[in-house]
């Protein structure tokens, strides 16, 4: 089982950065990338630069709060993992050791 920091490094990556770069390309390109989408019929009006745009847009951001609230999640049951964990070692340690005394 990978560690929450590793979790959330991974959710990080995989979700948040690597799309990124093909929305970028999409957002940010002055001009379509697909000739044939550029020659289909347009469906709400928009242009198909415009489109692509927002496509790369959507592609950049629309992931973000799911990424950044499954790991907010992971950082919030680290944190209780952390805690219970420490609990219970603090009460082993203040425990009374019967297994020293004799009778």
């Amino acid at each position: 089982m990978t560690s929450y920091p590793g979790r959330m490094a991974y959710l990080f990556l995989a979700l948040g950065v690597v799309p990124a770069v093909p929305g970028g390309f999409l957002t940010f390109a002055g001009f379509p990338l697909y000739a044939t989408y550029e020659l289909a019929p347009r469906v709400h009006g928009l242009g198909a630069t415009i489109d692509q745009q927002l496509a790369g847009l959507v592609m950049k951001l629309g992931g973000v709060p799911v990424v950044w609230g499954t790991i907010a999640a992971l950082m919030h049951k680290w944190t209780e993992a952390t805690r219970k964990a420490t609990e219970a070692e603090r009460s082993a340690l203040s425990a009374p050791n019967h297994s020293d005394q004799r009778n």
